[in-house]
């Protein structure tokens, strides 16, 4: 189910590109190929950093899942769990 998640994700990421690029091509847009403008560069390293991020998930695989069999805590980003790694012991959640 996963793998079938993960290409229905790539193929509508991939739609919207090349629908995008296809827009901007046939309305005649110039000066968007330029890479020093900001609209080109926070994009790509964007990018840059979600390809890196998927590389480091694929090279140690689910890090929360191993945590979470380790310490057998919950992992998420909400305030009590903040609060139980960061506060002092005592005032602990």
């Amino acid at each position: 189910m996963q793998q079938a998640y993960t290409a229905i994700t790539l193929a509508v990421a991939t739609i919207v590109i090349v629908a995008t690029e296809l827009t901007i091509e046939w309305n005649g847009i110039s000066g968007v190929g330029d890479i020093s403008s900001a609209g080109q560069t926070i994009p790509m390293i964007i990018g840059i950093g979600l390809v890196t991020r998927i590389l480091y998930i694929k090279r140690l695989g689910d890090v929360d899942a191993k945590y979470r069999k380790k310490h057998g805590k919950k992992v998420t980003a909400g305030r009590k769990e903040f609060l139980t790694f960061a506060a002092p012991p005592e005032h602990r959640v």
